[in-house]
């Protein structure tokens, strides 16, 4: 049956195009079927289980694809707590740089971003201060009802590797990167006019540098903490270039990988300034090996797992749970 399934999904996905509307539907229904009969189910992104109703969890991330190892720590917790539960890595890498959760969180005229969004299809979200909301749901299990935020992940990864830009006229920033990859180059060559209109009207401004990012947070974790009275965890990088095969680093020249250890010390320093708690993504994926890992924030599930059992132990250790 599931080898029929299988056959059936890829024949739609052919004709229909990867993540189609019936493709969306049979998920959808999935994942409500296990929630109702198992009470446990999960995705890549989120994980919700059933237990005692007047005990609730609800963990929260917003960053990019190294903070969906959270939905990992799903299972131990539900053995862990007992309690009902639900964890969500709502963030994307291209609006979760940290002066771009900021510029939601202070606002921006509509008016000023509405052709921006259209032209570059940009999803709402981004502008809109999401995070500091109170309480989540998630949407392939709204049945469950909405979560507090107890506990919000945030990472230093956006800040790290994304390139953003600043409207010429108006002053407000913005990552097109997801946009144009989403749609695919081929439209996007389609469509010169776009990408003349987006260098007339934006300039670059490139990478945060370690001092703009650390007082980003600086601003951004009491914030986060006033908004969602919720316990904030940040993941660090991970310090070395998955793939390469180097031996001795002496001689050995990589600026992104200095910049990230630059990083990494920064935030233990802020840290203890703010105390929160560091998820050391660093130290915990080095001791599972980074052989087969794509870069230094796509983990394969034995990392996913091992990140999540280090979130466990961090708000155990600091009476969280």
């Amino acid at each position: 049956m599931n080898r029929l399934r299988r056959r059936v999904m890829r024949l739609l996905r052919k004709s229909l195009g990867n993540d189609n509307y019936v493709e969306r539907v049979v998920r959808k229904l999935d994942h409500t079927s296990g929630y109702r009969v198992a009470g446990f189910s999960r995705t890549t992104t989120s994980c919700v289980f059933k237990g005692d109703p007047d005990r609730r969890l609800g963990i929260y991330g917003y960053a990019g694809c190294d903070v969906w190892a959270i939905a990992d720590a799903g299972p131990a917790l539900r053995e862990l707590t007992g309690a009902t539960g639900g964890i969500f890595a709502e963030g994307r890498a291209d609006f979760t740089r940290s002066d771009l959760i900021l510029q939601g969180y202070d606002g921006v005229n509509p008016d000023h971003i509405a052709e921006v969004m259209e032209r570059l299809n940009g999803k709402p979200i981004m502008m809109k201060p999401e995070l500091f909301k109170k309480q989540f749901t998630i949407p392939a299990y709204r049945q469950a009802g909405a979560f507090d935020k107890d506990v919000v992940a945030l990472s230093i990864s956006s800040d790290l590797a994304r390139v953003i830009y600043r409207h010429r006229k108006h002053g407000f920033i913005i990552d097109p990167g997801g946009f144009w990859l989403a749609s695919g180059v081929e439209e996007t060559l389609k469509d010169l006019d776009t990408v003349k209109w987006f260098s007339t009207e934006f300039e670059k401004i490139g990478r945060l540098s370690v001092d703009e990012s650390m007082n980003n947070f600086r601003r951004l974790v009491p914030l986060v903490r006033e908004t969602t009275g919720g316990h904030v965890v940040v993941f660090n990088s991970l310090t070395v270039d998955p793939g390469r095969r180097v031996m001795d680093y002496q001689l050995s020249h990589s600026p992104h990988r200095t910049r990230r250890r630059e990083f990494a010390t920064a935030l233990v320093d802020l840290a203890r300034e703010l105390d929160f708690s560091i998820i050391d993504v660093d130290r915990v994926v080095k001791g599972v090996g980074v052989e087969g890992l794509g870069d230094f924030v796509k983990f394969t599930p034995k990392h996913k797992e091992a990140v999540g059992d280090e979130l466990i132990r961090v708000l155990v250790d600091r009476e969280v749970i």
